[in-house]
């Protein structure tokens, strides 16, 4: 697809009828921050981190920060990929580089989701953090009180995780499109 609002160009995968972005979004906003540890190392489609307001408020229209067409993920749909992919089998979510792999197996893409570990930055402090072990994908769900939900993969895990993370936390974000 190609995103109307800057010309940048990002790679889909689709299964049973759901479009879900295949790299992370990479739309500069400005609150969106750059991935040290991605540039640090040369990383390059690392997409951008935000904070859930600017990844729900992000859009000149106040909707979320997707491309035309998409939408941020819902429970349902972070549900409907763990079940595609099964229990437990969250290594074919995986790029093939990047992932720690001393505890874990390593990533194996085979459906072209492309998830690379690049971390999460902190809202009060100027690092990246658990690049190589995590990534999280902000997602449409408030949690109350300054918290929402985040769908995670990490290196020790099989499974797609759910929780509620600060909305002051720098995620990246992985659009959907019914």
């Amino acid at each position: 697809i190609t995103d109307s609002r800057d010309g940048k160009t990002y790679k889909v995968i689709e299964f049973e009828g759901v479009t879900w972005m295949a790299e992370n979004l990479d739309y500069a906003t400005e609150y969106s921050k750059v991935n040290l540890e991605c540039e640090s190392i040369g990383l390059t489609k690392c997409g951008l981190l935000y904070t859930w307001r600017d990844a729900v408020n992000g859009g000149d229209d106040y909707s979320d920060l997707c491309p035309s067409g998409f939408r941020l993920p819902e429970e349902k749909d972070v549900t409907f990929l763990e079940n595609f992919v099964g229990t437990n089998n969250v290594s074919v979510l995986k790029s093939t580089d990047y992932w720690d792999t001393e505890d874990c197996r390593e990533g194996t893409d085979d459906i072209g989701f492309n998830a690379l570990p690049v971390g999460y930055r902190d809202g009060y402090h100027n690092s990246t953090q658990d690049f190589g072990y995590f990534t999280g994908f902000w997602s449409a769900t408030s949690g109350g009180y300054q918290q929402a939900y985040v769908m995670e993969i990490m290196s020790y895990r099989e499974y797609i995780g759910w929780y509620l993370g600060s909305i002051d936390t720098y995620y990246s974000i992985r659009c959907v499109k019914d």
